[in-house]
């Protein structure tokens, strides 16, 4: 008997074998039907989808034969991957001097036909194996034969180039996902980071602002209000963004107003018009009494648009009308403004971009609105369109399919109020961020008393009643959930006290993990004094809250 020498590129071809990842795979069908083929088409009865290794030859598909893998010394197809691109044909191995005395021809199978035309690995066209035909009686294949095989070979190999596509696309994928969770950190980390500190800074200057200063000063403060709130938009439109390319965005389903929701983008809009410039209002009276919906996100869109429109026209005046028609609410908001160019048109909705226009009337945007209005409305399964006029106005056309609500919607009070003398537990690790909250507390007629540990937080929840705790997430020694998973352990059925978490990262896995661990409500960092009253009045209702709440 007389082995196969090596193939001359030996570790060459042994590595492209490997990134196949194939080797000591599960049968798949694919390969089967081709061996089957292979009995049907040359009559033999045995057929083999043959991979050569270092030391062994293994069949990814065999009809025929139960053996899943022989030596490779004993191999018919060690033979015929030697010259790649000839079909190596055996017709009695009683004759051949290297196969007389193989024991795979002088016992089971009985090996005396052989024909194997090699297959490549689709990389660096080494052969890697062959598609061979056994029979245990002598043979011959005529032309048409031949050609069956080196078509079928042929098809085996377009199966291999298959799986090395799938699997670099899965590498693809995955070396994506870990980008995609790499970068969800980073923004996880930086929205903390920065959250934090701008909570202290627009805390304080709210606080400031509160008191009498010369007017210089107090027009110091407003522009550090401002810059703080310029500040607070990119961080949150920057998350938005983030989230919106991830798929990480999650839509509510909630009964809401559409006239009042417009009702409300008129109201700030008409804050920030020049004087010379007038809001129109259409179609209100009009919509359905309720849709059903992400309202947030609704708002967000359409005060992105409008306040766009307010900004960018100078005079004239700013509409916005609604429809409702065919399962969809439809919203236009126009101008009289600079306009777009026409070559601009395509790029308004691409990320950080603004028009040159636009840069020359107002260069404090992120360049990040226009983009997530349009992902936003994608991701409810809308649209929004834009035509323009260079020096008479651009128009936004939003269309969202939303279902009229079948449930009564319910409309909150345009104030709240907070109960006075609500015992309240704060903790919070941030010096800053804990000043500012136990004084907005207190100005809400709150009794704040205040630790930095999470530790220190749940000793106090044990030791005195109190009528709401308000816990940060991030805390030393127990983060806000495990203080809240503990306490809710031992907490008496009919005494469950209100908690409400401040988090700086908006990523739904840690919210989760707070309504998971038995928070109440959620607020974001950085947060303003009517916010921290609305969520207190939600969690604590007042009678004055009670009675102008209706549905």
């Amino acid at each position: 008997m007389q082995s196969a020498p090596k193939h001359p590129r030996e570790e060459e071809r042994i590595e492209q074998l490997q990134a196949l990842g194939i080797l000591d795979t599960d049968g798949e069908a694919a390969y089967d039907e081709l061996t089957r083929l292979v009995t049907l088409v040359l009559g033999t009865e045995i057929a083999l989808v043959s991979l050569v290794d270092e030391d062994r030859q293994w069949f990814k598909s065999r009809c025929g034969l139960e053996a899943s893998e022989t030596s490779r010394d004993l191999s018919f197809c060690a033979h015929a991957i030697l010259e790649p691109d000839t079909l190596f044909v055996v017709e009695n191995a009683l004759d051949d001097a290297r196969f007389a005395d193989n024991p795979l021809v002088t016992g089971g199978p009985q090996i005396r036909f052989y024909a194997g035309m090699p297959i490549k690995a689709p990389d660096a066209e080494l052969p890697v194996g062959s598609v061979c035909a056994i029979s245990a009686r002598p043979g011959s294949l005529t032309d048409t034969q031949r050609e069956q095989l080196i078509l079928i070979a042929r098809q085996v190999e377009r199966l291999l180039l298959m799986r090395r596509n799938q699997m670099r696309l899965m590498e693809a994928r995955e070396l994506a996902e870990r980008a995609n969770m790499s970068k969800t950190r980073f923004l996880a980390t930086v929205s903390h980071d920065m959250r934090t500190p701008l909570n202290g800074l627009l805390g304080t200057v709210d606080l400031l602002l509160d008191r009498e200063h010369p007017p210089a000063v107090a027009e110091q403060l407003e522009v550090a209000r401002v810059c703080g709130l310029t500040l607070r938009t990119l961080v949150n439109e920057t998350l938005d963004l983030s989230k919106l390319e991830s798929g990480a965005i999650e839509l509510r389903a909630e009964d809401f107003s559409p006239k009042q929701l417009i009702t409300n983008v008129a109201t700030v809009v008409r804050s920030v018009l020049r004087p010379q410039v007038k809001l129109d209002v259409e179609g209100i009276d009009d919509l359905p009494m309720r849709l059903r919906g992400d309202a947030g996100r609704c708002e967000q869109i359409i005060l992105n648009l409008a306040n766009n429109a307010a900004k960018f026209t100078p005079q004239g005046s700013v509409s916005i009308k609604s429809s409702y028609n065919d399962g969809g609410w439809s919203v236009q908001v126009a101008d009289t403004g600079v306009g777009i160019p026409d070559e601009e048109l395509d790029q308004v909705f691409e990320p950080f971009w603004q028009t040159e226009q636009g840069r020359r009337v107002d260069s404090s945007g992120t360049g990040l609105g226009l983009s997530i209005c349009r992902r936003l409305a994608h991701a409810m399964q809308g649209r929004i369109d834009v035509t323009s006029t260079l020096g008479e106005g651009t128009c936004f056309d939003v269309r969202l399919p939303l279902p009229v609500a079948t449930a009564a919607a319910q409309v909150m009070p345009v104030a709240v109020a907070v109960t006075p003398g609500l015992r309240v537990l704060l903790a919070e690790d941030d010096t800053v961020s804990r000043l500012i909250a136990v004084a907005y507390l207190e100005k809400l007629g709150c009794l704040a008393e205040a630790v930095a540990d999470g530790a220190d937080a749940l000793e106090k929840l044990s030791d005195a009643p109190w009528d709401l705790a308000v816990l940060d997430f991030h805390m030393p020694n127990l983060t806000g959930p495990q203080v809240i998973e503990k306490y809710r352990e031992h907490e008496a059925g009919a005494d469950h006290l209100p908690i409400l978490v401040l988090t700086a990262s908006s990523f739904p896995d840690e919210q989760a993990l707070c309504m998971g661990a038995g928070a109440d409500r959620l607020m974001m960092k950085p947060f303003q004094l009517q916010e921290l009253a609305a969520a207190i009045a939600a969690l604590c209702p007042s009678p004055a809250n009670e009675t102008s709440t209706s549905s």
